[in-house]
């Protein structure tokens, strides 16, 4: 089990390696067994337990199975593997615009990478890109043959021109661009929910300029809205987007922990980095 890059490197260092961490590629490489597998399949940080599954399959006199690894797709960052626990995926089931969007926004370098593991583009003509194509024309190229695989040939030219409105030419979405959610008051106001003067309001209260002209508006927290409206991942990932001044609301950056909403309440335009939800507070 030293073997292992890792655990061999923490074991010289004398740091503590835990238990389930030593059973897990037992357990894993037992699939193999159970299953008595011809073939697996994974990526390359997964080599040592797909080895461990041919171990154990030699041990229980069975034919050691074929391992094929599969390099490790970079997320959005650039820097770790594509997770959609660490903020940096790409959903494939995600709106068209969405998903053109999240690939527009990943580095010219990173651009290639994609090509090479995503696309059915031989290398040559990888190579011959490289030399010879902008780069935002290639990525421009990428995001329509990635939105056509797992949507339509259709939606990837909408979702081009759509993203070219909004960051091109700083037009603004038409409305049956952007995805509607409703997200419920009582899940996102502050204390009891009761309106409270917005014509001098506290300084962590943000009140936005459609709606100064009202006396009265409920406090929401931004960051459970965010959560809410799925532009977050979680409440405190809300407001590190927050700190990050990664959010607008309605055009305009919000800092400040609490909006001011007047009730009854229209629908709020939200972007946060390059997602736009239309947001209806009931």
């Amino acid at each position: 089990m030293l073997e292992r890059e890792d655990f061999h490197k923490r074991f010289l260092e004398e740091k503590p390696i835990a238990m389930h961490e030593l059973l897990y590629p037992l357990a894993q490489g037992y699939d193999s067994v159970a299953l008595q597998a011809d073939v697996e399949l994974g990526g390359t940080d997964q080599k040592f337990n797909l080895l461990m599954g041919r171990d154990l399959q030699r041990g229980y006199g069975q034919e050691s199975q074929v391992v094929l690894t599969m390099p490790i797709l970079e997320g959005l960052d650039g820097v770790q593997k594509m997770s959609k626990s660490l903020g940096n995926a790409i959903g494939v089931t995600e709106p068209p615009l969405e998903m053109y969007g999240k690939i527009m926004s990943i580095s010219d370098e990173m651009m290639w990478r994609y090509y090479e593991l995503l696309t059915d583009v031989q290398l040559p003509e990888i190579e011959e890109m490289r030399r010879e194509s902008h780069p935002m024309e290639a990525k421009k190229g990428l995001a329509r043959r990635i939105v056509t695989d797992f949507h339509s040939a259709d939606a990837a030219t909408k979702a081009g021109d759509d993203w070219a409105k909004q960051f091109q030419k700083h037009e603004p979405p038409a409305d049956d661009v952007i995805e509607h959610v409703t997200v419920q008051i009582n899940k996102i106001m502050v204390g009891s929910g009761e309106p409270i003067g917005i014509k001098n309001p506290p300084s962590d209260v943000h009140v936005l300029a459609k709606d100064r002209a009202f006396d009265l508006a409920v406090l929401v927290r931004v960051d459970k809205l965010l959560a809410e409206a799925g532009l977050a991942e979680s409440v405190s990932d809300g407001g590190r987007k927050m700190k990050q001044k990664a959010v607008e609301i309605e055009k305009e950056t919000v800092q400040k922990p609490k909006l001011a909403v007047p009730r009854p309440s229209r629908p709020l335009v939200i972007r946060v980095g390059r997602s736009l939800k239309r947001v209806g507070i009931s």
